[in-house]
């Protein structure tokens, strides 16, 4: 095994509540993306979270835990000139927004929705997930949490983004909430 080399086989893929399965039936939904990498060995991993680190080269990871040891995360790219799209466009944000959206139809959570970062990152919605650590990205609130935030000073709550509960900044804590709620909405666990 090369620590260096992504696997794209999909057969590694958890049959776990047919992960694999979904992730092709995404697939084929989006022929615009493709899968860059899935199941990783965990000597891969080790290698990954090493970049940056004790070895020269950009951080590419936050976690040695991954999803992706598990067989329960892909990442993706976009066919054509823009591998992946600007999130600081309204284009880029409208491409990964679609693919996202989709995605949730098959029951895969978008790294972007999950934590505000990693936008190539897509894994189970029902696998248990960990939590970046605050210094995952330095000074990294996404632009929703100043959102939120402005909205709760302008009700005269005042939270800022740095705001933590335990180990966990609020805005993530906000978005675990929400993703639990709608799960829950779906499910009919609450009436509306």
């Amino acid at each position: 095994m090369n620590v260096k080399t992504a696997s794209r086989d999909w057969a590694l893929l958890s049959k776990e509540d047919n992960f694999g399965d979904r992730v092709d039936a995404w697939f084929l939904d989006n022929p615009e993306i493709f899968g860059t990498e899935g199941y990783r060995p965990q000597e891969r991993q080790n290698y990954l979270h090493s970049l940056g680190r004790t070895i020269a080269g950009k951080v590419v990871t936050w976690t040695l835990n991954s999803l992706h040891t598990k067989g329960l995360a892909v990442d993706i790219a976009f066919h054509g000139d823009a591998l992946y799209p600007n999130m600081n466009t309204e284009e880029g944000k409208a491409a990964w927004r679609k693919v996202a959206d989709s995605a949730a139809e098959h029951g895969i959570d978008w790294g972007w929705d999950l934590w505000g970062a990693d936008a190539p990152h897509f894994q189970d919605a029902e696998a248990t997930f960990t939590y970046p650590p605050k210094s995952y990205r330095e000074n990294a609130v996404p632009a929703w949490a100043n959102e939120f935030t402005d909205n709760m000073e302008a009700a005269g709550i005042s939270t800022p983004p740095e705001t933590t509960v335990g180990d966990m900044p609020l805005y993530q804590l906000i978005g675990v909430v929400h993703k639990y709620v709608k799960a829950g909405l779906k499910l009919g666990f609450f009436k509306t």
